[in-house]
């Protein structure tokens, strides 16, 4: 195993699989891929409102645990690996529950090694809201594992545009809490497909184009905004991604809200907060580098003032 560090808890670590591993998730997912040309797609900014991110893939009944593909967004596409693996399956899905559990140990491995590297004291504030890392690491889970796709894309310089993956709209809720993302890059034939990862308090970003097999590591919440460039040419991008959750009962003030108002009446009063929120423009940020432009008045979403001069770019595939 090697790794690196591009910034403070953002890692990239190689040598996790082997040369043959990587090319046998690819050959079995891409063997499970379905046209979704037609589909309904979700807008991104549903996610941010109403945590809808499209139609939900569903288990096949063909012996198969990938499940069916669907649209994901308007990025491209996606799908899951079930978990349902007491059933007959087919030879197709007997090599997909290898693939399964083959990145499950890998990433498992990876989650380890990430959270022994640094003191739970130094962890991002937002996981300290009412759990402590120290206290909760062995008590997290390792989401569904999503198979996601960003097709070639010609029209806009990014597919995903600044977020973190933490939804902090929700963050008093109870409900699985994404503490850690864990991303594994199944190819890099193709240009562009970078990953901003923006400094917010440096005034400065760094922009790492992944290798193939490569996996990063990075906390799910703020400060560590990031945007995905398009893949503009060559092949679609395809990766990995499983997140590293911890269960949330929800904030005091969240089961005293449910308690004097009922749930149901809760929920509509929390949903105005959340379209409160969103539309303050606190779930992503302007990038504006500085000397080149001046902030969208149109946008509600805060500036982040990038130095091009003190930021980096990192091909990995030359690392």
């Amino acid at each position: 195993m090697k790794k690196f560090e591009v910034y403070d808890k953002v890692i990239v670590y190689r040598d996790i699989f082997t040369e043959e591993e990587i090319d046998f998730i690819y050959f079995v997912i891409k063997k499970s891929e379905q046209d979704v040309e037609g589909m309904k797609a979700a807008m991104p900014e549903d996610s941010s409102y109403f945590d809808y991110h499209g139609p939900d893939p569903v288990e096949r009944e063909d012996g198969t645990i990938i499940k069916t593909w669907s649209t994901w967004y308007t990025y491209g596409k996606k799908t899951f690996f079930s978990n349902n693996l007491n059933r007959e399956l087919s030879i197709s899905g007997i090599e997909q529950a290898k693939a399964r559990q083959l990145i499950l140990d890998k990433i498992k491995i990876v989650h380890d090694d990430y959270f022994a590297s640094y003191d739970a004291d130094s962890w991002p504030e937002y996981a300290g809201k009412n759990f402590k890392i120290d206290d909760d690491i062995n008590g997290m889970a390792f989401a569904d594992i999503e198979v996601l796709q960003h097709r070639i894309n010609n029209d806009s310089e990014f597919t995903i545009e600044i977020h973190t993956d933490w939804h902090e709209q929700r963050w008093e809720w109870p409900g699985p809490k994404q503490i850690s993302t864990y991303t594994f890059y199944l190819n890099d034939d193709y240009e562009g497909g970078e990953v901003d990862f923006l400094l917010e308090k440096e005034n400065r970003m760094i922009t790492y184009k992944p290798k193939k097999g490569d996996i990063t590591a990075f906390p799910s919440g703020r400060p560590y905004w990031h945007s995905a460039r398009a893949a503009y040419s060559g092949n679609n991008k395809l990766f990995i991604r499983v997140f590293g959750l911890k269960q949330y009962s929800g904030s005091e003030s969240w089961h005293r809200g449910a308690s004097l108002h009922g749930v149901e009446n809760w929920l509509k009063l929390e949903n105005e907060k959340v379209l409160n929120f969103v539309d303050h423009g606190e779930t992503s940020r302007q990038v504006i580098f500085i000397g080149e432009g001046e902030p969208d008045p149109n946008r509600p979403s805060p500036p982040l003032f990038i130095d091009r001069k003190k930021s980096t770019y990192i091909d990995g595939r030359k690392l």
